[in-house]
């Protein structure tokens, strides 16, 4: 008897596609439906805060605080501005003030070799905040940048900018004649012009006023002003209320960086920064990059990017060229330019103002910092 042959069947599969041939079938193991990667919780909430910002005004972007850790509050302040809580301030706590101005002064310090200029500080008409400005815009640069700075007073035996600095007392006013200031040769000019009233000793601010009698032209303060400046790192200009005064003319001429001035409550203010801005003699409107404005006396809810966006709209500037200062009485006391005694919010406001003057000289001689 022959042996009964053993067949074996092949094991059963699941059979997904032919061949061209269709007699042929090609055994397949069975595929399961490929699934969509899993995205990360951080790139989820990336894209929802993404989508979040996109519904949100530009001025209330610009608050956006550059600490993560304060970036908690800025969302809630965010939340309930996206449904409309329009009286909200923008949030900014006294600890971050400082801890911002203390960040800046470190940046000044750090970039000092890149924006040495000379700064004009003008309008067109008195008690706008000229010298107020002037003056602790300069201490703030001298303080920061540790560096020979000097403001210049262009007042006719005015002496406002030394008062500031209490350098009106008898014992305390020097007679020195600018050409010892001046290093490139004594020019009887200046003698004749200019003098130096004295150095502060807190800051070691220079302090220069502009003799009583004596009228000065558009070519020789250009001259004074880039002469002295070779012995200053920093040098400010205060000038006249008159944007027509020759004086003033050739210290716009001379400077790297134009700042105009005034109270953002007094509409006359405004209007003269705008009339500064369309001058034809002085064409600022084609040299914005040169300007910035700072607007003073302000309550401090009101210093917030949304006012900084509106006074951009309505001298059609940049709002990175606007600085909003609050009101601080000790701003225009005499002889006291202590930065410790101001409040925190005016001493990051005057921080920001230095730091946006320093960001313009580095501009425009051709430095981008990092």
């Amino acid at each position: 008897m022959e042996q009964q042959q053993q067949v074996t069947f092949p094991r059963m599969v699941h059979i997904v596609g032919r061949n061209k041939d269709e007699d042929n079938l090609i055994p397949m193991k069975a595929q399961k439906p490929k699934r969509e990667p899993r995205q990360s919780v951080t790139s989820l909430m990336a894209r929802r805060r993404s989508a979040f910002e996109a519904k949100l005004e530009p001025w209330v972007l610009a608050g956006k605080p550059e600490d993560t850790s304060l970036r908690a509050v800025w969302w809630l302040y965010a939340a309930l501005k996206l449904n409309k809580f329009d009286w909200l301030p923008q949030p900014r706590m006294v600890m971050s003030y400082n801890a911002a101005s203390d960040k800046i002064m470190q940046w000044l310090n750090h970039y000092r070799p890149y924006f040495m200029a000379i700064i004009t500080v003008m309008t067109d008409k008195g008690g706008a905040t000229k010298t107020t400005i002037s003056t602790w815009l300069v201490a703030t640069l001298a303080t920061a940048t540790h560096l020979a700075s000097a403001v210049f007073d262009t007042n006719r035996g005015g002496g406002k900018v030394a008062g500031r600095f209490n350098l009106l007392k008898e014992d305390m006013i020097s007679t020195t004649r600018v050409s010892k200031h001046v290093n490139r040769g004594n020019t009887p000019t200046y003698d004749e012009l200019i003098e130096a009233t004295g150095t502060d000793d807190a800051t070691g601010v220079v302090v220069f006023h502009h003799l009583a009698g004596h009228s000065i032209s558009v070519g020789t303060m250009i001259k004074t002003v880039t002469e002295l400046k070779h012995n200053f790192h920093t040098f400010v200009i205060d000038t006249s209320p008159n944007l027509r005064d020759p004086a003033t003319f050739g210290a716009s001429k001379a400077s790297t960086v134009r700042v105009l001035v005034g109270k953002a409550g007094s509409k006359e203010d405004l209007e003269d920064i705008g009339e500064a801005l369309d001058n034809v003699h002085y064409q600022l409107r084609e040299q914005l990059e040169t300007v910035v404005i700072s607007l003073s006396d302000l309550p401090v809810h009101m210093c917030g990017t949304r006012e900084q966006y509106a006074f951009a709209a309505m001298f059609k500037v940049s709002p990175e060229q606007i600085v909003l200062i609050p009101f601080d009485p000790h701003l225009k006391k005499i002889g006291k330019v202590v930065r410790k005694a101001l409040t925190p919010q005016a001493r990051y406001a005057l921080t920001t103002l230095a730091q946006k003057v320093a960001t313009t000289a580095m501009r425009i001689n051709g430095y981008t910092p990092e």
